[in-house]
């Protein structure tokens, strides 16, 4: 393969794909947070503890984050409590805060914070990215 192809036909291409699976992942991400809507029920939840995540990573800028794990309750007789897929540096939440909470009332052990950064946040990223990869491939094989 010569330089001038690579830079021509497969990298524009490469650029392409990538930016397609992207927008299929934030389509998923996108689904799934509907699906989990549509049935949800809200509560309200406390956070009582935020897990520590230190990163190996040696060029790592935040080093250590924390994700919440929240508690809740849906009667006096069933608690539950999750933790967050989304984990900061600094933390978002300080143990003791309380956090709207939906959960699935079929499967209570699947619950998230309701809010913009731990509902909507993932798919806008990825299909942002993916938008971006995509015209910049396409931009690139029409200037080629």
């Amino acid at each position: 393969m010569t330089e001038a192809f690579v830079l021509t036909q497969l990298l524009p291409l490469l650029f392409f794909l990538c930016g397609i699976g992207l927008c299929c992942a934030a389509l998923y991400h996108h689904r799934n947070t509907q699906k989990f809507l549509a049935s949800a029920v809200e509560t309200t939840g406390t956070v009582v503890a935020l897990n520590e995540e230190s990163s190996n990573d040696t060029d790592s800028v935040t080093g250590t984050t924390y994700r919440p794990v929240i508690g809740f309750r849906i009667d006096a007789a069933r608690a539950f409590t999750f933790e967050s897929m989304v984990h900061s540096n600094p933390p978002l939440y300080r143990v003791g805060d309380t956090v709207p909470v939906l959960y699935n009332p079929l499967d209570p052990n699947q619950a998230r914070i309701r809010s913009f950064t731990y509902l909507r946040l993932l798919p806008i990223l990825l299909g942002g990215l993916g938008v971006l990869f995509s015209g910049l491939g396409l931009g690139l094989w029409l200037m080629s």
